[in-house]
Formats: C-alpha cells, sequence, structure tokens
C-alpha cells in the first residue's frame, strides 16, 4: 500500500487523527456523491490521478504522468474519458427565415450568448466502449445554425459538413 494514502495530522493539542475523516469534509453540492472506476488498466480506459497539496488542503484529478510541484501523488485509477456537452437553443422572430436554431458546444461550463439558452447538458465518451452505439453530429453548410444528429453521417453533398465540436 502506498504510504500516503494513511497520512495523518497532527494537531498540537490533539492525538494525530487521520486527514480524510475530519468533519470538515462534507458531500459536494447536487446529487454527485461517487463514481465507478477500476484499479487497473483494461483496453479503452484512460489513466486518470488523485494528487493532493497542502496550503490549502486540496485534491485534484490528473492526467499528467507526474504530479506537479508541490503535490503529492496519491492513487491512480482507470476510466472512461467523457466530454461534457451543452445543447443550445436559439427561437428567432417572427418573420425570420428560420423559427428555431441549436448549437452542440463541448465543455465544462456552458457559454452565455445573447439569445441563446441552454436546453440541457449531457456527457458522452470520448472513444468506443463495450455497448456503446456511435453517433454522429453534422451542422448544416447553409450558414445557419442547424444540427443533425444521427446513426450515419449524411451523404447529400453540399447540405451538411462534420462537426467535430472541438
Amino acid at each position: 500500500e502506498e504510504p500516503h494514502r494513511s497520512r495523518l495530522r497532527w494537531e498540537r493539542d490533539q492525538k494525530p487523527q487521520t486527514r480524510d475523516t475530519e468533519p470538515g469534509w462534507c458531500a459536494p453540492r447536487g446529487e454527485f456523491k461517487s463514481f465507478f472506476a477500476l484499479p487497473e488498466p483494461q483496453p479503452g480506459l484512460s489513466e486518470f490521478h488523485v494528487d493532493w497539496t497542502s496550503a490549502p488542503d486540496r485534491y485534484m484529478v490528473s492526467t499528467e504522468y507526474r504530479p506537479a510541484a508541490a503535490w503529492l501523488r496519491c492513487f491512480r485509477f482507470f476510466a472512461y474519458k467523457a466530454t461534457k456537452f451543452h445543447l443550445l437553443e436559439r427561437v428567432w422572430p417572427h418573420g425570420s427565415e428560420l423559427t428555431t436554431s441549436y448549437r452542440l458546444v463541448a465543455g465544462h461550463a456552458c457559454p452565455v450568448n445573447a439569445h441563446w439558452r441552454c436546453l440541457f447538458a449531457f456527457f458522452a465518451f470520448d472513444s468506443c466502449v463495450p455497448n456503446a452505439n456511435q453517433y454522429t453530429v453534422q451542422q448544416s453548410v447553409d450558414g445557419y445554425d442547424r444540427l443533425r444528429v444521427g446513426m450515419t453521417a449524411s451523404i447529400r453533398p453540399g447540405e451538411w459538413d462534420p462537426n467535430d465540436l472541438k
């Protein structure tokens, strides 16, 4: 077992206390309380690391091979990489050429744009995982914000282009 998994914090007037069981830690906001990952590499999984530093006491998840300066590597785990996507909608004024437009934007935070509202967000795997379907996202080439999502790409020339969302 790695020695830093059982770090102790010493208080001057108290007995040593295990760091991560102190009452100052609470569950994060929302429904997220835990996640599932594998301890050993498997095909298609990515390696992640949990690093810790003090002053102030904090943790981070990293994909870097080595921890940053002043950070201590706690442990590693393996999981599928995923990207968060936001579906944005714009309703055009009466009399416009379009009635509604949609954008699919990748990123952790939802962008704030005038006239656009976020309908919902979802996570999608970055690479093929067992029992998952691949979906193709395409945008219109006519200059309007139109999206096409399908199990296969449209092959109608001049109408839809692949949208890599990167």
